[in-house]
């Protein structure tokens, strides 16, 4: 391979002191690594006298494989092949003064690099089982003749020895220089420095876009030393760890535009060496820390036009996910799949730039779109606007506002609203609800993203959304809709509720939807009545008695209760109602004089009544119970027939719109506090109930309850009938 102009490695030189370690032991060149790739008739080192270990052999032919995939990778481990115990052993020297009085060392003590003492006795010394003939092999007899005629020159066998021991060493300065210095695979050559850190020494990759890499053998990498890439025209952008000290490493790299730093902390040396970087266009950080700890200084020595920015930066356009430069244009590219231009030079016009550059739309410094008729804009009411001339509709692209309930224009300079853009109102605390443009037909990533404050939104039309356009929306419950609008509901949360603009309500027409604290769903009609649609399911108390959005609560709807708990606590304002149907759903407070209280306990007495004759026409009349609540307190003062004023007892129904021509009134009185009332004291109300139908029969009568007025100076409670039998 090294008749080759690439493809050169460690390997390479492997091959070569394999051979000349084989050359040392056989005294026999191995055959040209050309001749072999035709026919191989390298022979075993042991065939020619080498007295080697089967492993130390084998080490050796396989550093002499002739094709470099199949050959030993590294000086490593050829020296492990041939020392498999882990360590090489010790040198012995022979002297010159005693090497009359010495053997000749035997093949197998040259293949283990050590010399012995010359045993002084008269007997001949054998080979070693198994060796050739071959011209290496060695062997000293006892009389002079013999030694003359199978011992080698001694020059040639001096010369082979320390060639070996030349060898030896070469293993060791070898794999002590590959373990401190080499070229790692993207072509950084490093230095290692007493395995504390690495210094980049030089550069053999194909340039572009470098990354300098933080470590090196698990070592990390503290400097780059001089002329390290000296005159490499074709790295554009460099990417560094801050703290690596630079000692004029990129002298002549003239095609750099960026370098790009990673980490806090700015390594002092690198404002000498921007400053020779003749080409500079942007310096970018990695965060916004790492930019206000160093920018300010690198700015006071960098030519003006240089620009600064950091990750994340927020363009207007987009928060920055990388820089480019071309042709000395700066340009940001966003989250928003935005090319923002940050910089442009001097006699560079605008109609020559590209209207893409990366495959994200190009925007110029003042907010118009490169090649076409779009331009970004800002209103007074905090909205954030893309007019796009060309295809007739605007997107909205941020909001910096106050408000907390949202209701979107539908048009914007004529032209109407049909996107919402990615990360919008993302991050958002104060938006509650929103209400959607009428002709809107996207949102798109992110675009309401962590607005955790977020309840409801209100929507027109068919609207497609992105997967996460909610995601991080923690408090979204639900959705007001126009009749026939579909809302995919996917990837909203569990339990995520759609109503319907205009759907009857006990109070009228429903208008808009808003979520307040602990989920609960409210409803509003157009005369901004409210009324709650639904309580969270894992709600086990609530107060109610608050106003919603600042209006008073009126209703509570039949499904409002459907998935909570029986136990659940749940306090009404002292004049809101809640739907007959769930007056026994959970456990309701309200205060015992108020028409909160009258409502819940009337309709229970109503259903339990309707329970025992096995039929469902109780009610409850709302005029009758004001009519008889303030009979009640009339008979606290006075328990006489004749009102306080002097008049009959039934002007009071004439007066609360009652007809009572065909109805009754009927009271008891009972002792204590109505809201401790027993369940004993309970039942009897439902027992005199039953008898005073059965024994009236006036299933026909309109008007038949029960109300109660608790007098607490005289601890009495009053309970009079205010429900209708129909």
């Amino acid at each position: 391979e090294q008749y080759m102009s690439r493809g050169q490695g460690p390997y390479t030189d492997v091959y070569a002191l394999a051979a000349t370690l084989y050359y040392c032991l056989t005294g026999t060149l191995p055959p040209p690594a050309v001749t072999r790739l035709e026919q191989d008739t390298l022979q075993r080192p042991n065939a020619l006298g080498a007295g080697l270990s089967t492993e130390q052999e084998e080490a050796i032919l396989c550093g002499l494989i002739v094709q470099p995939k199949s050959r030993t990778a590294s000086m490593e481990v050829f020296r492990d092949r041939l020392f498999p115990g882990g360590a090489v052993p010790k040198q012995t020297v022979v002297s010159g003064s005693n090497a009359s009085v010495q053997k000749e060392a035997d093949p197998g003590s040259v293949s283990s690099f050590r010399t012995e003492s010359l045993d002084t006795s008269e007997e001949a010394e054998k080979p070693a089982e198994g060796t050739g003939g071959g011209t290496s092999e060695v062997s000293v007899e006892t009389t002079d003749s013999t030694a003359e005629k199978r011992r080698p020159e001694k020059k040639k066998l001096i010369a082979i020895i320390a060639a070996a021991v030349a060898a030896v060493l070469l293993i060791g300065l070898g794999v002590s220089y590959a373990m401190t210095h080499g070229t790692t695979e993207d072509g950084f050559a490093y230095t290692l420095k007493s395995n504390d850190h690495a210094i980049i020494t030089g550069y053999e990759g194909e340039g572009g876009d470098i990354i300098i890499p933080e470590q090196i053998k698990d070592l990390p990498v503290e400097q780059i030393a001089e002329n390290a890439f000296d005159d490499c025209p074709n790295i554009g952008s460099v990417t560094v760890d801050a703290g690596v000290e630079s000692l004029g490493a990129f002298d002549g790299c003239d095609g750099i535009t960026i370098v790009a730093f990673e980490g806090e902390h700015l390594d002092a040396s690198w404002s000498g060496e921007l400053q020779a970087l003749e080409n500079l266009c942007c310096v970018q950080f990695d965060s916004q820390r790492a930019f206000d700890r160093s920018a300010a200084e690198l700015k006071a020595r960098l030519d003006e036009s240089v620009v600064f920015a950091y990750l994340g930066q927020d363009t207007g356009y987009g928060c920055i996910e990388w820089m480019e430069v071309e042709d000395s244009v700066v340009y940001a590219m966003t989250d928003r799949s935005n090319a923002v231009v940050l910089a442009l030079p001097e006699g560079v016009a605008e109609s020559s730039l590209a209207s893409t550059q990366s495959g994200c739309q190009v925007i110029l410094p003042d907010g118009r779109l490169a090649g076409r008729n779009a331009y970004y804009t800002t209103a007074e009411d905090g909205y954030s606007y893309f007019v796009d001339k060309d295809l007739g509709a605007v997107m909205i692209t941020d909001y910096t506002g106050s408000e907390d309930i949202l209701f979107m224009e539908d048009e914007f300079e004529d032209l109407p609203i049909t996107k919402i853009g990615m990360n919008a109102f993302a991050g958002n605390r104060t938006i509650t609800a929103v209400y959607l443009p009428t002709e809107l037909e996207e949102i798109e990533s992110g675009a309401f993203r962590d607005c955790a404050n977020l309840g409801s939104f209100g929507i027109y039309g068919d609207v497609s959304f992105a997967a996460d356009a909610f995601s991080g929306c923690t408090s979204l419950r639900a959705a007001v809709a126009s009749e026939g609008v579909h809302v995919d509901t996917s990837t909203l949360p569990v339990g995520f509720k759609v109503y319907r603009y205009g759907m009857e309500t006990e109070i009228g027409p429903l208008s808009i939807v808003s979520v307040a604290d602990m989920g609960t769903i409210y409803g509003f009609t157009a005369d901004a009545d409210a009324i709650v649609l639904d309580i969270a399911d894992n709600v086990t108390t609530l107060d109610l008695s608050a106003t919603a959005f600042g209006k008073m609560t009126k209703w509570v709807d039949k499904d409002a209760v459907s998935g909570v708990s029986p136990n659940a606590v749940i306090t009404l304002a002292d004049n809101m109602r809640v739907d007959p149907s769930i007056c026994d759903a959970v456990q309701w407070q309200a205060n015992c004089t108020s028409d909160a209280w009258s409502w819940l306990y009337s309709n229970k007495v109503c259903n339990a009544v309707g329970a025992v004759l096995g039929n469902n026409f109780m009610q409850v009349n709302e005029k009758l119970m004001k009519a008889t609540a303030i009979r009640a307190q009339e008979l606290s003062q006075s328990d006489s027939h004749t009102r306080p004023n002097g008049n009959t007892w039934g002007t009071v129904l004439d007066s609360c719109g009652v007809n009572w021509s065909s109805g009754t009134a009927w009271k008891d009185v009972f002792d204590g506090n109505i809201t401790a009332l027993s369940a004993e004291s309970l039942q009897e109300i439902i027992d005199s109930y039953v008898e005073e139908v059965r024994e009236r029969n006036i299933t026909s009568y309109n008007n038949f309850a029960m109300s109660a007025y608790y007098d607490s100076a005289a601890d009495v409670t009053y309970i009079n009938c205010i429900g209708v039998i129909r």
